[in-house]
């Protein structure tokens, strides 16, 4: 300590800034222990639900080995009270002694000590009441001792409960008292309290083993800091934890939320700007007694609001079944450098290469689409929109097949049919007008229009009939395509993104 004032002295800056290392440090070890507790608390829950399961279909082995489980990685009496009880009912009677022993030895002043105690002696009792028969015969041979005695399990053999406390700030005296008589009144500070017994006092953090009833914790006041108490209901082979927050006077209930999508962000009593989540589905954590808002959220998900009640010191886990939006997007590019796409013949978006994919936000459901592209055949499609989900497509627009030759042939037919119509129409006219002269007396054998209407009558014969192969010839070319029509390839379907996802952890 002389060092470091020495130290400060010659060097203030230096001191400043090991002043903010030691804060910062001492901050991220109280992240990093509040996380491992609500994880270690988890991990105990869950064992000693499995072992409670077991232990109610009769699997009392099975039971017994995962509360021996639970005891060498988390160490609470609790376990090993339950696996004595365990192998007592199974009429392993030295198994369910060393665990019992084993109970008192690591709480010696558990509530139920006594109790355990006169557990103990009967087992010890019992143990040693066997004795080897006397050896038969001159050979020297012995008989084989007899099996260990069952000693039956005389009480009514329900799980005991594993209750931790804690407190803010620490080392606060508690007393906790069970209620013997079910008809006694409520508990009350400068009441009798009659039917009532005291059963511990410890300074938390601390934690008891506990049978099926109802008890009263105790705060006691504690420097600046004002007493605090509660009802607690204990059921049995559960992990109950409390958590009195003596700033605020009360002590904490438990929620944790589950949700059908995994990593759902969780707000708790939020007031609209959802600036940071409570948690990510699964999530659990110690949160004030009352009334709150749950707010969950993800994704392409309709977000859900659920209003919930937690009393003191309850345990409540809730399950909250988010539904899909009822519209998706399609995202689309293409081989080509742009297309154009439709949706229902209505104008949808245009997108080039190097841009990123055009996104369009429909109904779900079958919906018709339309992409085109210059020099390329037309895409017409039907497209299954998923429901909160983005379907990405690339869209592969085949070159429209060479017209060319086709428009030459019908110009040619055209010009053709053209000019055999003029003729025809020369050629009948010519012939109209010889008619009338033949009658009226005036034609003669050398009139020169009687060989230029016959060239006129051919040349039109001839034209309509070269015309018609050329269009003919032209209608197939504009019928024939060899290509293969443009098609889309649709990719698998993903996720919306969350922009929160991209924030940094400490601000979701």
């Amino acid at each position: 300590m002389n060092l470091a004032r020495g130290f400060s002295k010659a060097r203030p800056g230096r001191k400043r800034t090991f002043d903010w290392l030691v804060a910062l440090s001492v901050l991220l070890l109280v992240v990093q222990v509040e996380a491992a507790g609500s994880s270690a608390i988890e991990a105990i829950r869950g064992r000693m639900d499995e072992g409670q399961g077991l232990f109610i279909t009769g699997k009392y082995e099975e039971a017994a080995a995962v509360f021996e489980s639970g005891y060498q990685s988390h160490p609470y009496s609790a376990f090993l009270f339950n696996a004595g009880v365990c192998h007592q009912k199974i009429g392993q009677s030295d198994k369910a002694l060393a665990a019992f022993r084993l109970y008192l030895e690591k709480d010696p002043s558990a509530p139920d000590a006594l109790q355990v105690r006169e557990r103990v002696a009967k087992l010890e009792a019992a143990l040693a009441a066997v004795v080897a028969p006397p050896s038969q015969g001159t050979g020297g041979d012995t008989a084989t001792p007899e099996p260990l005695p069952v000693v039956p399990d005389d009480t009514d053999a329900k799980m005991k409960s594993l209750v931790v406390i804690e407190t803010e700030p620490t080392n606060v005296p508690i007393k906790i008292f069970q209620r013997l008589d079910p008809s006694a009144p409520a508990f009350g500070e400068n009441s009798p309290n009659t039917g009532w017994r005291l059963v511990a006092e410890r300074h938390a953090p601390t934690d008891f083993t506990l049978d099926v009833g109802r008890y009263h914790i105790v705060v006691e006041k504690f420097h600046d800091f004002n007493r605090s108490e509660t009802d607690i209901d204990v059921s049995p082979g559960h992990v109950h934890q409390f958590k009195a927050n003596l700033s605020q006077g009360a002590f904490m209930a438990f929620l944790r939320v589950n949700s059908n999508v995994p990593g759902a962000y969780l707000f708790v009593d939020d007031d609209g700007s959802k600036k940071v989540a409570w948690g990510r589905a699964p999530y659990g954590e110690l949160i004030p007694p009352g009334a709150h808002t749950v707010l969950v959220e993800a994704p392409g998900f309709e977000p859900q609001t659920t209003e919930i009640e937690l009393t003191t010191g309850e345990q409540k886990e809730l399950t909250v079944e988010l539904v899909r939006v009822g519209f998706g997007i399609v995202r689309i590019d293409a081989n080509v450098p742009a297309v154009s796409v439709f949706v229902a013949n209505k104008p949808a978006g245009t997108w080039k290469r190097g841009e990123v994919a055009l996104q369009i936000k429909l109904p779900a459901g079958a919906q018709q689409l339309l992409i085109t592209a210059d020099g390329h055949k037309d895409l017409r499609t039907t497209v299954d929109v998923p429901r909160g989900q983005v379907l990405p497509m690339r869209a592969d627009m085949i070159a429209s097949y060479p017209r060319g030759a086709a428009w030459a042939q019908a110009i040619v037919a055209a010009s053709l049919i053209g000019a055999s119509t003029y003729f025809a129409l020369e050629s009948n006219r010519l012939d109209t007008e010889l008619r009338a002269d033949r009658a009226a007396g005036n034609l003669t054998a050398s009139d020169p229009r009687l060989d230029q209407g016959f060239w006129y009558s051919a040349g039109a014969d001839g034209g309509f009939v070269l015309g018609g192969i050329f269009g003919g010839l032209s209608i197939y070319n504009f019928l024939k395509d060899p290509y293969p029509d443009s098609s889309l390839r649709r990719g698998k379907r993903q996720e919306f993104e969350s922009q929160r996802d991209k924030l940094p952890e400490s601000e979701r």
